[in-house]
This record gives structure tokens, sequence and C-alpha cells, in this order.
């Protein structure tokens, strides 16, 4: 099994090119200032990269997340959200 691990992007993600894998993990501060858009503009990107696992784990700049009332993405989901 391939693992690639990166972490601390900070918003600047779109510059790394991640090779081919089984598993892709981020480990926290995919965002530089928390903002809901930047989060959501590295989903869209984590979700195109060339593995075929993929696990995102927030850190403490991703602020966004821990907004008690936050529907725009719910950690217990996958991303895009899958219909019911």
């Amino acid at each position: 099994m391939k693992i690639i691990a990166i972490s601390d992007t900070h918003g600047l993600h779109r510059n790394l090119k991640i090779p081919s894998g089984d598993l892709l993990i981020h480990a926290g501060d995919v965002t530089e200032f928390g903002q809901d858009d930047e989060l959501e503009d590295f989903l869209d990107w984590f979700a195109l990269q060339p593995c075929k696992y993929k696990v995102f784990v927030a850190g403490n700049h991703d602020l966004f997340l821990e907004k008690p009332n936050n529907r725009k993405f719910n950690p217990h989901c996958s991303y895009p959200p899958k219909k019911l």
C-alpha cells in the first residue's frame, strides 16, 4: 500500500503535485484564515487527487469546521455530500 501524507498547506495545496497512491492523508491546516471558501477550494482539489482513498483531518487553522451550527460542511459526511 502506498500512503502519501501531507499537512500544513495553509491554502497553498494547488502548488503541490501529489503522486498516485492508495491513500492520501492531509493531517490538518488546509486553510490560512479558516474561511469556508478556502476549505471549499481545498476539498475540490483534494477530491481530484490520484489516490483511491483520502482522509482529511481538520487542524487548528481550519476554524470554519468548529462552528457548531455549520451545515455547509458536515465533518461526518463525505465530500461532496452524498444524496440520501
